[in-house]
């Protein structure tokens, strides 16, 4: 599951702050000719100027505990293609470019959401992975959240 992706606070502020004419986006003019006529089609685009950044998050949901690993290294391995592509549109004129940062990762066993809920507020025991930098390093890392999985969903350790 992927939520919506929200505009980060800082990035707001500064698209605030310049003026493009729209709210919070920028026009991109581009000119298409025609090969046949040579006639020139003179169109705009509406985008998010380059160095936004939104808030993403991808939830994961086990259904089969054997399978898991390999369904989150696959994914890892798609959002580091989806860096080397582009997201959307007119990818082949440089729109979309994403980079993918500050991967943060937890499980939440139903045993812990039924501690969450006999627990006094801000005591949780839901202990998440240590934050990883680039999509790079997840993929070099790979181990660390493999081994995070095996503790808590494979072997049956629910903390």
């Amino acid at each position: 599951m992927i939520r919506d992706c929200h505009l980060l606070t800082e990035s707001a502020e500064k698209l605030k702050q310049v003026d493009t004419g729209l709210y919070m986006t920028e026009w991109k003019f581009e000119n298409g000719i025609d090969r046949v006529t040579a006639a020139a089609n003179p169109r705009q685009l509406e985008r998010v100027p380059a160095g936004s950044k939104f808030q993403f998050e991808l939830v994961y949901t086990v259904e089969d505990a054997d399978q898991a690993i390999e369904d989150l290294q696959n994914i890892a391995i798609a959002l580091a293609i989806l860096e080397d592509d582009a997201l959307g549109g007119h990818g082949s004129r440089g729109y979309g470019k994403v980079r993918f940062q500050n991967f943060e990762f937890s499980y939440h066993s139903l045993a812990q959401y039924r501690q969450i809920t006999s627990t006094p507020p801000g005591t949780s025991s839901l202990q998440p992975l240590s934050a990883i930098a680039t999509t790079q390093a997840l993929l070099e890392n790979f181990g660390s959240l493999r081994e995070y999985i095996e503790q808590r969903l494979l072997s049956g350790n629910e903390s």
